[in-house]
């Protein structure tokens, strides 16, 4: 099985062009994706909470 697919945040560092061009040459599916959102993460907003009370 030669299929698989790559996960990446669509954050603008992580689209390089030689990188697009290596993905699409070799038929990597890459989904779209949102950008990374802190609000998202709620292991950081968890440990923001933390740093307000203490």
């Amino acid at each position: 099985m030669n299929e698989f697919t790559f996960q990446q945040d669509n954050n603008l560092k992580h689209k390089v062009k030689s990188t697009l061009e290596l993905l699409t040459k070799k038929t990597v599916n890459v989904p779209e994706w949102p950008s990374y959102s802190f609000d998202l993460n709620l292991l950081k907003n968890q440990w923001q909470d933390l740093k307000i009370v203490f």
